[in-house]
C-alpha cells in the first residue's frame, strides 16, 4: 500500500512511533551526558559523523550556543571546550568527596510497586468459538486444515503471475509450504483455485489494487476491549467503500448467509469492528467465498457480535435477564476493570459450552 494511501490510523501510529523514537534517543543522551562527574569528552566516528544528524551534532551545536572556546589539540585538530569550574585534574577523589553524607532515601523507595495489570494476549478471530461446519452429520477431512492453508497459498499468490505459469507456480508455492505434497494433491488444489480466480465476476477481488493477507490488530469494545489480532485474506480498499473476504474451503456450502455457521460470523463480526475503527468514514462490506463453489456470498453487517456473551442495557435488562426462559448469569464490568477483562475470555468460551442452557450477560 503507498504511504498517500494508507489510513489515517496507520499514519497517526507511524508519525507517534517516530516521535517516541526522537525521544528516546534525546532521553539516552541525557543519560550518557550525566554520567561523567567531572570531565566530559565528546567524540565522534566515521566519515560523515559531521554531516548527519547525531548526537555528537546535537552537543556540537549546544556547544556553539554556549560560546565553548576552541582549542588546539596535540594532533593539530580544533576541539571545543566549555568550562564553568576548577575541576581537579587527578583522578584521586578528594577528600571531602569521601566524607560526604548520603542524603536520605525518599519514603518511596521503601514502598511497594503499584501492581501492574496483566496484558492479556491477543485473540485470533478465527480461533472464535462457534459452529464451523455448515450441517450436522458432515464428515469432517482430517487433511482439511493443510488443504485450506495450501488454497490459500495460491489464492494469495497466483493472481500477481500470467495465467499460463501457474501450474509450475503452484508447484513452487506448494512445495514450499509441504515438501511432500504430490502431484495429484497440487492439480486438486489448482483446480479449485483456478475455478475461483478465473471467474470474471470475482476479477475485482484479485485485481492488483487489491490486498492480500492483510494483518489486522486492533482492541474490540464488543469485547471489552480485547485485543484481536488476525488476517484478513482479501481486502478491497477504494475511497468511498472497504470490502472484507473471507476464504472458505468447507465441503459443504450453505445456501444462504442464515446457514453460514456461528463461529464463521463471530470471525467476520470481529473484522467489522475493527475495520470500522480504521476506516469511521467508509462504507464497510462483508463477504464469505466459498471456493468449493466459487460463489462470494455478501453478509449483512448487522452480523453476529464476536462475543458469545450478551451484552445488556437499561433498555433490555428486562427482556435479556428478567423474562428470559433460561437461567442467566449476570457480568458486572467496566472498561477500566482488570480482573473483569481477565474473567472475559473464559466466560465467552463457558457461553458457547452452556449455549441454549445458560445465558451469561454483560
Amino acid at each position: 500500500m503507498n504511504a498517500a494511501d494508507a489510513p489515517s490510523a496507520q499514519i497517526e501510529a507511524q508519525n507517534r512511533r517516530a516521535e517516541f523514537e526522537a525521544k528516546e534517543r534525546q532521553r539516552l543522551l541525557y543519560v550518557a551526558l550525566t554520567r561523567a562527574e567531572t570531565w566530559l569528552i565528546i567524540c565522534g566516528a566515521g566519515a560523515d559523523f559531521t554531516t548527519r544528524a547525531n548526537w555528537y551534532q546535537s552537543i556540537d551545536t549546544a556547544l556553539r550556543s554556549l560560546d565553548a572556546r576552541p582549542q588546539t589539540l596535540p594532533d593539530g585538530q580544533t576541539a571545543l571546550v566549555l568550562e564553568n569550574q576548577d575541576w581537579p585534574t587527578s583522578a584521586e577523589p578528594s577528600r571531602k568527596s569521601k566524607e560526604k553524607k548520603r542524603p536520605a532515601l525518599p519514603t518511596w523507595v521503601k514502598s511497594d510497586a503499584p501492581p501492574v495489570e496483566r496484558r492479556l494476549p491477543a485473540l485470533s478471530p478465527s480461533d472464535f468459538k462457534g459452529d464451523k461446519v455448515v450441517s450436522e452429520g458432515t464428515q469432517s477431512d482430517p487433511n482439511a486444515l493443510r488443504s485450506g492453508q495450501m488454497l490459500h497459498l495460491l489464492l494469495e499468490h497466483l493472481p500477481k503471475f500470467d495465467q499460463n505459469d501457474w501450474s509450475d507456480r503452484a508447484v513452487s508455492i506448494l512445495t514450499t509450504l509441504a515438501p511432500e505434497v504430490s502431484q495429484a494433491e497440487v492439480d486438486a488444489i489448482l483446480n479449485e483455485a483456478s475455478s475461483v480466480l478465473k471467474l470474471p465476476e470475482l476479477a475485482p477481488i484479485f485485481a492488483q489494487n487489491s490486498l492480500a493477507e492483510v494483518a489486522v490488530t486492533a482492541c474490540l469494545p464488543e469485547l471489552g476491549n480485547q485485543k484481536i489480532s488476525g488476517f484478513i485474506d482479501r481486502l478491497v480498499v477504494s475511497d468511498a467503500r472497504i470490502l472484507i473476504v473471507d476464504y472458505k474451503s468447507n465441503q459443504v456450502v450453505p445456501k444462504s448467509p442464515s446457514e453460514v455457521p456461528s463461529g464463521y460470523l463471530r470471525q467476520m463480526g470481529a473484522y467489522l469492528s475493527a475495520m470500522e475503527q480504521i476506516y469511521p468514514d467508509r462504507r464497510i462490506d462483508l463477504a464469505i467465498l466459498w471456493t468449493k463453489a466459487a460463489h462470494l456470498m455478501p453478509l449483512s453487517n448487522d452480523i453476529e457480535s464476536p462475543m458469545a456473551t450478551v451484552k445488556v442495557t437499561d433498555a433490555t435488562f428486562a427482556d435479556e435477564v428478567t423474562n428470559s426462559d433460561i437461567p442467566v448469569v449476570v457480568d458486572f464490568w467496566a472498561e477500566w476493570c482488570g480482573p473483569c477483562k481477565q474473567i472475559g475470555p473464559a466466560l465467552e468460551e463457558l457461553s458457547d459450552e452452556f449455549e441454549g442452557k445458560i445465558k451469561i450477560a454483560k
